[in-house]
């Protein structure tokens, strides 16, 4: 009996161990699959924040055409009167985008004819919003509109709006995952547009960065996903962290012009905190489970070499 009891002791171990890795392995999967569905959730929820946000500003500039058209207008006026819009607007300023590439605000004039908002607004006629860093006015999100036969027209290309960085980074913070995810938005060719969260990229570019981190055999199969549209989740290392890295593509209202991509990142350990916790839970619950056990074999084995022992002492008798 007391073979059997030990025997059954550490049969009943080794199905608890067996039984322990199973579910660890089985709840990181399910970690897995909903931090994926988490991330997709954030990606959507972001995109219709920016979306809101983006119809907000275009129907601003849609009211600054019709003012302008409204009033009788010559180039001395332009600052006069685009500080008049500007107090009515909810944009950081206003201006106008010449067909020379110049920008004229109530206070300062830029040139920008060599950024791609100025070739897709000024010679495509299409609205555009790009990240621009202004010398003396730091780096903002510009909004432009093409103001097209409207009643100055010949000299003035596009309607422009600004607004802060750290504004429009409000449209993509996320709160799950404990904070720790970090959300950014890249043009086509992967340039930051904007980005809110404590992930670092070494470079100015997405692209890029993830070739310096990753080598050219990782890096490529990572690029097919960002170029395909892909939205899916990879398992990468950033800056020596393990990372989820999400991608998703912009599907914009804005005429299908902006082909921006929504890049999420978290930290594999914060998907696995939960798995941990978990699977230590089972093990102390299995713990305790097998020192009851341990004792009833305790207790078993007392009262066989109990009755062993009342047996030897009759047969003396």
């Amino acid at each position: 009996m007391f073979i059997s009891c030990s025997l059954a002791f550490i049969l009943f171990l080794g199905v608890l161990i067996l039984a322990s890795l199973s579910f660890g392995n089985r709840i990181s999967s399910i970690n897995f699959n909903e931090a994926n569905n988490t991330m997709s959730m954030i990606s959507e929820q972001i995109e219709t924040n920016v979306d809101k946000s983006i119809e907000s500003c275009l129907s601003q500039l849609n009211i600054v055409i019709q003012i302008i058209d409204n009033t009788d207008l010559n180039q001395e006026d332009y600052k006069s009167v685009l500080e008049k819009i500007g107090e009515q607007l909810l944009f950081e300023d206003v201006g106008f985008l010449l067909p020379s590439g110049d920008i004229i605000f109530k206070d300062k004039n830029y040139n920008i004819a060599q950024e791609k908002i100025a070739i897709e607004v000024i010679i495509n006629k299409k609205s555009y919003i790009e990240n621009i860093y202004f010398n003396k006015y730091g780096e903002k999100m510009v909004f432009a509109i093409p103001y097209l036969d409207g009643k100055y027209s010949d000299t003035i290309s596009s309607i422009v709006g600004i607004v802060s960085v750290d504004e429009f980074k409000n449209y993509l913070v996320a709160t799950a995952f404990n904070g720790t995810s970090t959300v950014a938005i890249t043009d086509n060719d992967g340039n930051f547009v904007s980005k809110s969260g404590n992930q670092e990229f070494e470079k100015k570019n997405l692209l890029t960065s993830l070739r310096y981190a990753l080598g050219d055999d990782l890096y490529y199969p990572v690029k097919e996903v960002f170029q395909n549209k892909e939205s899916k989740t990879i398992d990468v290392n950033l800056c020596g962290v393990d990372t989820f890295l999400y991608f998703d593509f912009f599907n914009d209202a804005f005429d299908n012009n902006l082909n921006w991509h929504i890049i999420i990142t978290i930290p594999v350990s914060e998907i696995n905190k939960s798995t941990t916790e978990a699977f230590n839970l089972i093990v102390k619950s299995y713990s305790v489970l097998g020192f009851v056990v341990l004792i009833a074999v305790i207790v078993s084995m007392a009262i066989f070499f109990s009755k062993i022992g009342r047996a030897s002492c009759r047969e003396r008798v």
